[in-house]
């Protein structure tokens, strides 16, 4: 897969303005913050794809600037979220919601991500809320959706950089003894190692290990859709 490329244009993601904001709006932001930010990852991502793969064209500037236009309108200013926090899990689906709508996005065009510092204080108070996570909630998942949105705002402000940094250290201290020769990482504590698990449990360390800047000391630096390098598209 790597080094690969798409054949042919995402043509679904081309549309009109009405029918690509309509699309948005449709998305479940109250009550399924994570599904609507993964649908905007993909949708970024198609756009994404367009523009480096193909000859940019009218639609795919246009759907772009309609995309960033409609998130820019639509995020919250107090939260630096997009979506809502539920009665059951709280800030969780919107930050979780978070990571996966600006990889797609604003990480992966190497734009800056607005309102960086009411971002941060949301990610730190869901990773306060669950106490660092623990038991079920201690995943590969939780651990990305966190470090990576702290990564990527912390390279606007060094607002609250000093709490980052203990959350990236505590994630590189946790996260060692829990690698298995021969195997690799578990997902979440109680599964059998695997390749997803390993794949972002690596991707995770390497995040945490950038925000304290001493990547170089971490051979593992991730591709594909978990990459940390923007690529230039002219923009």
């Amino acid at each position: 897969m790597l080094g690969s490329r798409p054949e042919h244009r995402v043509a679904a993601v081309e549309r009109t303005a009405p029918e690509l904001c309509a699309w948005l709006e449709s998305l479940p932001w109250h009550d399924n913050a994570w599904g609507a930010g993964a649908a905007v990852d993909a949708i970024g991502t198609a756009i994404y794809f367009n523009a480096r793969y193909f000859s940019t064209g009218f639609s795919t500037d246009r759907a772009r600037e309609i995309l960033f236009g409609w998130l820019a309108l639509h995020v919250d200013r107090a939260t630096g979220l997009w979506g809502a926090p539920t009665a059951s899990e709280g800030l969780l689906p919107p930050v979780n919601g978070f990571y996966r709508l600006t990889r797609g996005t604003y990480a992966q065009f190497g734009l800056p991500v607005p309102h960086p510092e009411a971002a941060i204080n949301s990610v730190l108070a869901n990773y306060r809320n669950h106490e660092g996570f623990s038991g079920a909630t201690y995943t590969a998942c939780n651990l990305l959706d966190t470090i990576h949105p702290l990564l990527l705002c912390l390279a606007q402000t060094d607002h609250r950089r000093a709490e980052a940094e203990a959350v990236a250290r505590s994630i590189i201290t946790r996260a060692s003894s829990r690698w298995q020769e021969g195997a690799g990482f578990a997902f979440a504590d109680g599964q059998e190692p695997g390749l997803q698990g390993t794949e972002m449990w690596l991707s995770v360390i390497h995040l945490a290990a950038k925000l304290l800047k001493r990547d170089d000391q971490f051979d593992y630096v991730p591709k594909g859709v978990h990459r940390t390098q923007a690529v230039g598209l002219g923009l």
